[in-house]
């Protein structure tokens, strides 16, 4: 019984490693802007620059447009990088 516990635990941490990458620069990139593109069958349709930090969805993503100062939505095939 130790061992299986021992086993649990064991691998509940090895998943919270696993993410911490992903997780720290999430919480790094907070607040800096972001250029996201949106892509239509590997043809570039539309692109925005963010006025900070991009935020999921259950469905896509959402950020402030930095030209409008509007929210914008987008799903799909969407690359999203810091922007320079």
């Amino acid at each position: 019984m130790k061992k299986f516990i021992a086993s649990i635990v064991l691998l509940v941490g090895i998943c919270f490693i696993g993410c911490t990458d992903s997780t720290m620069a999430s919480l790094g990139s907070y607040g800096q802007r972001h250029h996201v593109r949106m892509f239509n069958g590997g043809t570039l349709v539309a692109e925005w620059y963010s006025t900070g930090k991009v935020t999921t969805m259950s469905d896509g993503w959402q950020f402030m447009d930095e030209k409008t100062h509007k929210l914008v939505r987008v799903g799909g095939d969407v690359i999203i990088e810091i922007a320079k």
